[in-house]
């Protein structure tokens, strides 16, 4: 579509800028700051609320559910969902379920998990948030009706690497923080 591709001419330009390196500098830093607010490379055994939640970069999340939260983070069921959100021996599309059904934790929606998931492994898991929530209408994407929130992202996560992959872009973190600045001058 003319959108899809003026978002990737966008892209492409923000891809050449000299500014470039310092971005996917920031934004690596970025995933290294937040994996040490969660705990990452300690099986998340002390996830930092309020310091995961400082962060923008990512997606900000504004907790309306903060109490459901914190005592998820104390009672540990935060980081038993979080552990299952990086287990690659399950298949995304099925520990997306999980993070809505069995693993459920009123109040960490879809920007929650997908900023878990982006920082696991931001080559692989995109962020569903408002940029690109922004990005989806805008250029229209759809499902078949009746596709199942945890097939959509799956295949979001496809339609965004190969968006990647047309305009040079590294990973989903640094494709935010461009696709941010894209979305805003179009």
């Amino acid at each position: 579509s003319y959108n899809k591709k003026a978002v990737i001419r966008k892209l492409k330009k923000y891809r050449d800028m000299q500014d470039y390196k310092n971005i996917v500098s920031d934004r690596a830093n970025s995933v290294i700051e937040i994996r040490e607010s969660i705990d990452y490379d300690n099986d998340f055994r002390n996830f930092d609320l309020e310091r995961f939640l400082s962060y923008w970069e990512l997606g900000h999340i504004i907790p309306i559910y903060r109490n459901q939260i914190e005592k998820a983070v104390e009672e540990g069921s935060m980081r038993k969902l979080c552990k299952m959100l990086c287990d690659e021996s399950i298949d995304i599309e099925e520990r997306y379920r999980l993070a809505f059904t069995d693993c459920k934790i009123y109040g960490c929606g879809d920007n929650f998990i997908t900023k878990i998931l982006c920082v696991h492994n931001p080559k692989e898991y995109m962020l569903l948030n408002n940029v690109s929530k922004d990005y989806l209408k805008y250029t229209k994407v759809s499902f078949d009706r009746g596709t199942k929130p945890w097939s959509k992202y799956k295949q979001l996560c496809s339609t965004f690497k190969e968006l990647c992959s047309k305009t040079g872009i590294e990973d989903f973190a640094v494709l935010d923080d461009l696709l941010y600045s894209a979305m805003n001058k179009l």
